[in-house]
């Protein structure tokens, strides 16, 4: 997903989160199959506090028991600034 044009202004980084596995979950039901895994990945700003990320992990759990997917593990990237990506 992409801030700019994926997520609302002004919503919680819990329902970010959940709409990212809605989106896969989604994308996987138009093709008839019922998904059992998934894979996390994110590039974050590296200035973002512990809250705001647990906040997401949170979201990711809530989402993930909702559809019946075990999170298998992923990726995360930390960024300074959008075009400086470490």
């Amino acid at each position: 997903m992409v801030e700019s044009t994926d997520i609302p202004k002004n919503v919680g980084l819990q329902y970010i989160a959940r709409k990212s596995i809605i989106s896969c979950v989604s994308d996987f039901a138009a093709k008839g199959i019922k998904p059992i895994f998934g894979i996390v990945s994110v590039v974050l700003p590296r200035k973002l506090s512990k809250k705001k990320i647990e906040d997401l992990a949170i979201g990711f759990g809530k989402a993930s028991k909702e559809f019946g997917i075990k999170i298998l593990g992923g990726d995360c990237l930390l960024y300074t600034s959008p075009s400086q990506r470490d």
